[in-house]
């Protein structure tokens, strides 16, 4: 009887553990001129509110996961030629050791999904949040590669400081390693003729109904 009543308040912890548990959604946008070459020893990266926009300030406890999503502004994109590492994350406002599981998502200028990378487990012993993702992580990936964007979804499975059950993160970063990267920023142009594209199949739409 015991050992059943010690069985139930187990599982009823699991459960709700796993009802408290929440998912901060995050979205930034991001100037593809704005990343850096050679920074923090990196082939190529960018950190911080700005350039990263709006700035948010989220707070993950044990449990909870991190849906962050970088949009690269307009239709730019990012070339990464033979990438080694790929590294979507946040800084928290604390140093601990964390135990997460995550996967990154390469995006098109859409949004829609190019490449999928992980789930990964691993522990961060540092003031962040986000696995980094190299070597046979990335064996799937093509030599060179074209995105619009990036979205990392990733949840906290436990801060190992008793100390620490929670940690507040605003500071978003993206980083990478490759042989070499360019960016691509549309000229104005381009979006004009885009437009009178569209408009023009609208036109032709609106006949074709009459």
């Amino acid at each position: 009887m015991h050992i059943r009543h010690i069985i139930a308040t187990a599982a009823l912890a699991t459960l709700s553990a796993s009802a408290m548990a929440a998912t901060a959604t995050v979205s930034v946008s991001l100037d593809v001129n704005d990343i850096v070459a050679g920074l923090n020893g990196f082939t190529g990266g960018v950190q911080g509110s700005p350039p990263f926009s709006p700035p948010f300030n989220v707070a993950l406890a044990e449990g909870d996961t991190f849906d962050f999503t970088i949009d690269f502004v307009g239709s730019q994109t990012l070339t990464i030629n033979a990438p080694t590492l790929l590294w979507a994350f946040s800084f928290a406002d604390l140093v601990s050791a964390v135990d997460g599981t995550g996967s990154l998502f390469l995006l098109d200028t859409s949004g829609n999904v190019l490449h999928t990378i992980g789930p990964k487990t691993d522990v961060e012993a540092s003031a962040h949040f986000g696995q980094f993702f190299t070597g046979g992580d990335l064996a799937g990936l093509p030599g060179s590669v074209t995105i619009g964007g990036l979205r990392y979804v990733g949840t906290v499975n436990d801060y190992l400081d008793p100390d620490v059950t929670t940690r507040n993160y605003a500071n978003p970063a993206f980083f990478f390693n490759a042989d070499g990267f360019t960016v691509a920023v549309p000229e104005p142009s381009t979006y004009g003729l885009l437009a009178l594209g569209l408009a023009a199949v609208g036109l032709r739409r609106r006949a074709t109904r009459g």
